[in-house]
């Protein structure tokens, strides 16, 4: 069982993570020239933001688990973020429209 002092290593390494910053760096950067793209306000973007960074953390999950090594940069998988992140947005501005809520 890790100590506690290890569990505060652990988390302090994965919260200044270069990787992870450039994770979502890149999915908000993707997030914001979409909500340029496709319109619809501050209030749209911050759902295009989630949207994002949730499609990011899954392209970036198939990449690894795919083992796609090309269009790496450190451990990000580039290509298949921002792939994610735009289908993922898409798939949000499809059925969570602002002001309406999640649909039901």
């Amino acid at each position: 069982m890790p100590t506690v002092d290890q569990l505060l290593d652990m988390a302090i390494d994965v919260i200044f993570s270069p990787s992870l910053w450039l994770g979502i760096a890149t999915a908000l950067v993707c997030s914001v020239l979409f909500a340029i793209w496709r319109g619809g306000g501050l209030r749209q973007w911050s759902q295009d933001a989630v949207a994002g960074l949730a499609g990011f953390a899954l392209g970036q999950y198939g990449g690894s688990w795919l083992q796609l090594d090309w269009q790496q940069v450190g451990q990000v998988h580039l290509l298949w973020g921002i792939a994610g992140a735009l289908a993922m947005m898409l798939l949000a501005r499809r059925f969570w429209r602002p002001g309406h809520g999640l649909p039901p």
